[in-house]
């Protein structure tokens, strides 16, 4: 079908259009390792984000670099090597017993906007659930008071808003009353207790932003979870390039 004066305009008018956009987007400066730490800062939770809740400081160890390699490495993720900037917000605890909920995140640089996607996708996904059993659950295993056991199991939840990725760990300790971490429950001879960990995290450019909420008991409040989502997209969003 022969292309008419008119349908060449519209034609030549698109990939004018496409061509200016392709343009746009690659003017935008990538972030460096240099500003990266700086970015990543600005983008995560800050005093003043959570009223009423009290904060603690991170503190990065051996033992907590060596398990994130390791986690890396089962779910075949990207290496933290590969990271420009790895920035974790305070730990903020709430007012409920024990200070719960607690919540946390950080926020990553990595050298492309592609390696990021990754971790983002790889939050919900089956094989990263089960390497959290597997290696997580091992080291707590071994630090349990005797008689005590630990089952964990996890699953992918809805996104809390879309565009990102969420999963859920579920942790039941069974044991006998006398522990500790069994005090608030009534006496019996053998009891158990579950705790909920809800990892969800998105992917912006260069960055991937990683939040937790910890509750025991009872699952994590959805509210909570959307609050702090959304705070930390907006954020990201007006950070980066």
């Amino acid at each position: 079908m022969p292309v008419t004066r008119r349908r060449q305009g519209a034609i030549l008018l698109l990939l004018a259009l496409a061509l200016s956009a392709s343009v746009a987007a690659a003017s935008l400066p990538p972030v460096t390792r240099d500003h990266a730490a700086a970015v990543a800062g600005a983008i995560n939770l800050r005093r003043g984000d959570l009223a009423g809740y009290t904060e603690t400081r991170v503190r990065v160890t051996a033992q907590g670099l060596r398990f994130r390699i390791q986690m890396a490495k089962c779910a075949r993720e990207p290496l933290p090597s590969e990271l420009l900037a790895d920035v974790y917000a305070p730990t903020f605890h709430g007012p409920g017993v024990g200070g719960s909920p607690e919540v946390g995140d950080g926020t990553e640089i990595w050298p492309s906007a592609a390696l990021a996607g990754r971790v983002a996708a790889d939050v919900s996904a089956s094989r990263r659930i089960s390497c959290f059993d597997k290696l997580y659950g091992a080291q707590l295993r071994l630090k349990l008071p005797k008689g005590v056991t630990v089952t964990v199991t996890g699953a992918a939840l809805p996104p809390i808003v879309p565009g990102t990725y969420a999963a859920r760990l579920t942790l039941v300790l069974h044991g006998p009353q006398e522990p500790a971490v069994f005090a608030p429950l009534e006496r019996a001879a053998r009891v158990s207790q579950a705790f909920y960990i809800d990892q969800f995290g998105f992917s912006d450019g260069q960055a991937y932003v990683g939040i937790y909420v910890t509750t025991p008991l009872v699952p994590p409040r959805l509210p909570l979870e959307q609050k702090v989502m959304k705070l930390l997209l907006a954020r990201a969003r007006a950070t980066l390039p």
